[in-house]
């Protein structure tokens, strides 16, 4: 009776069960995840990363280098301006962001500082050079960006 009884058990969704900062994006989730789903996933991550202004945490990073790594190409326009969203929001706060002087906070808040950056420096590689989305800019001056020397 209780091998029934747990056989026709239900799953449900318990927020208990989920860790405060999310999960990880590892290779055996990405690979559980189609296209479909992992465009929706990115599109999801540049909504709250640009639209409500969410931090760049290290764990919104990386989602969403993994899932510009799990995107197959041909991309559509959609895509393509999701990533360029990143790319402008990365050099907006990269532009705002304060670096810490000698002798002037306090050293965790210089390393979240750095750490911020360098977080935000990958993506607008990424964005920018892998992905050729800061060399096509349309005259608001983002192939500047990436303009190297002749």
């Amino acid at each position: 009776d209780s091998a029934e009884k747990e056989s026709t058990t239900i799953l449900t969704y318990n927020p208990e069960n989920v860790p405060l900062d999310g999960n990880k994006p590892t290779s055996s989730l990405l690979l559980q995840i189609d296209q479909v789903l992992t465009r929706v996933l990115f599109h999801h991550h540049v909504y709250f990363f640009c639209e409500w202004k969410f931090p760049l945490t290290h764990q919104r990073a990386a989602w969403i280098y993994a899932l510009l790594a799990r995107m197959n190409k041909p991309w559509h326009r959609d895509e393509c301006c999701a990533v360029r969203k990143v790319l402008r929001e990365c050099c907006s706060r990269r532009w705002e962001l304060t670096l810490p002087q000698k002798g002037g906070q306090s050293s965790e808040e210089n390393e979240r500082k750095w750490e911020q950056l360098a977080l935000l420096n990958t993506l607008i590689a990424i964005t920018g050079i892998y992905y050729e989305q800061g060399s096509t800019a349309g005259g608001d001056g983002m192939d500047l960006l990436f303009k190297t020397s002749s």
